[in-house]
């Protein structure tokens, strides 16, 4: 132990590597969701049991319920959604959902009308759904998670897409910036 500063530093590198949430993990953080927005939704504990009920059941929806942000987008389209009037809830419907929230959220960040119907929405994010969707298709095709800037241009040219045309076509909530920052108007 010493009083001054710096002089017992550690200098060795230290890399981590974030897991995701354990079995365990799921229902603890669907519970706090659920808390933190009581006053949005009218029977708390039963969306609570309904939503973790329909992780546990479907599979494929509790392994993609471990990736933290996953999960969040699930629990944010559940709270947000009257599943009452649908008597199965289908992945497709899910997904369906999480881009309708994520559309959504997208235009009240820049200051557009939200009251829509579903296929309003879609309508008003098409470009950046299609830019988005060949986005992913040709990243997957080269077997890559980081998107350089040689892929990016060349989807906008494929979709016929512009930063000119539409600004925050980046900033649609679905791309992170490597360096940390935010992801911005340009390509570098």
């Amino acid at each position: 132990m010493t009083s001054r500063p710096n002089f017992n530093t550690l200098s060795y590198a230290v890399q981590m590597e974030i897991t995701g949430f354990t079995d365990d993990n799921i229902p603890t953080y669907v519970q706090r969701f659920f808390d933190q927005i009581q006053e949005n939704v009218t029977n708390l504990s039963m969306e609570y049991q309904k939503c973790l009920m329909f992780l546990k059941v479907n599979p494929r929806v509790w392994g993609i319920a471990h990736i933290p942000v996953n999960l969040e987008l699930i629990c944010s389209v559940w709270g947000e959604t009257d599943w009452s009037e649908n008597e199965t809830l289908t992945m497709t419907m899910l997904y369906d959902k999480m881009i309708e929230w994520l559309c959504r959220r997208y235009m009240a960040r820049h200051a557009t009308k939200i009251q829509m119907t579903k296929n309003e929405v879609f309508a008003e994010c098409h470009q950046e759904l299609i830019f988005l969707e060949t986005l992913a298709f040709q990243a997957m095709t080269e077997n890559t998670v980081i998107i350089r800037k040689e892929l990016l241009q060349k989807v906008m040219e494929e979709t016929d897409s512009s930063l000119k045309t539409h600004p925050n076509l980046l900033n649609i909530g679905f791309l992170k910036a490597l360096n940390h920052g935010p992801v911005g108007r340009h390509i570098e």
